[in-house]
């Protein structure tokens, strides 16, 4: 899956200073740029994920260790479906508004918290727009100990061991990895003309 550096527009200042906002903490970072691998750093952090992850309704938390058990994505369509809308406004608009602040759907918790993207990709009926989980949550939740399987046959045991950190060494171990500038080169984004 792509990274959450790779999915989120390369400009919008706004939009980490919200996300960093929701996982309780502040950007330094006075250009998009620097805010952006700022922002990629710190949600490679256990701390602020096990933070995010308590703070989260249970039925976002329920989201996304279900879309996680389905190796990380699902058809956009089925996602909101199953989740509710995530409102398709300008960035003037949500900042306005702050839309962040007041989500109307699970979508819209997991997406400004930037849990979930949205991508296209090739499936089994051609390009087709997808939820994921960005790479480095989904590597996290790999980290913390989430089994698929195990998600599949008991949702209510994986949703409680996802807040479980106890026991976890997680200092030299932390999950993710940063973009290379060569992949960061190849960012493409979507038009929504």
């Amino acid at each position: 899956m792509p990274s959450l550096l790779q999915a989120l527009p390369s400009d919008d200042l706004p939009l980490y200073r919200a996300i960093a906002s929701l996982w309780g903490f502040e950007l330094s970072a006075a250009t998009p740029a620097a805010a952006l691998m700022e922002l990629a750093e710190s949600v490679c952090d256990v701390e602020f994920l096990e933070t995010m992850f308590t703070s989260l309704p249970p039925a976002a938390l329920e989201s996304l260790v279900t879309l996680y058990s389905q190796n990380g994505m699902q058809p956009w369509a089925q996602f909101i479906r199953k989740n509710g809308e995530l409102r398709e406004v300008g960035a003037g608009k949500r900042d306005r508004e702050k839309l962040y602040d007041n989500p109307i759907s699970t979508t819209e918790t997991l997406w400004y918290r930037g849990l979930v993207c949205k991508a296209f990709f090739n499936g089994s009926n051609g390009m087709q727009e997808y939820a994921f989980v960005p790479d480095e949550i989904a590597q996290a939740m790999e980290f913390i100990g989430y089994e698929r399987a195990q998600i599949d046959s008991a949702p209510d045991e994986a949703i409680d061991h996802a807040v479980e950190f106890n026991e976890l060494q997680v200092e030299d171990h932390l999950p993710g990895r940063l973009a290379t500038e060569i992949e960061c080169s190849f960012l493409i984004h979507a038009k929504t003309d």
